[in-house]
């Protein structure tokens, strides 16, 4: 990863690729609203458009269609 991520919210995508939400930038470091994914054919991860706000301890889930869903967490 980019970034350093404590508990971050992940899922593959349909697409093949795994999708990393928030977390936090380590111990006593703030919460993170940033999101990247690792292409696994590229071996590289990429930052992607961050959530509207930071969460730590969050699930992240691909629903039918490929939109993904990042709910709860503090």
């Amino acid at each position: 990863m980019s970034v350093q991520r404590e508990w971050p919210a992940v899922t593959a995508g349909l697409d093949g690729r795994i999708y990393a939400f928030g977390g936090s930038g380590g111990p006593g470091a703030e919460y993170l609203a940033s999101a990247e994914v690792y292409d696994p054919a590229a071996n590289a991860w990429t930052p992607i458009a961050p959530m509207p706000t930071a969460r730590f301890g969050a699930s992240a889930a691909t629903v039918p269609g490929g939109r993904i869903v990042v709910t709860g967490g503090i």
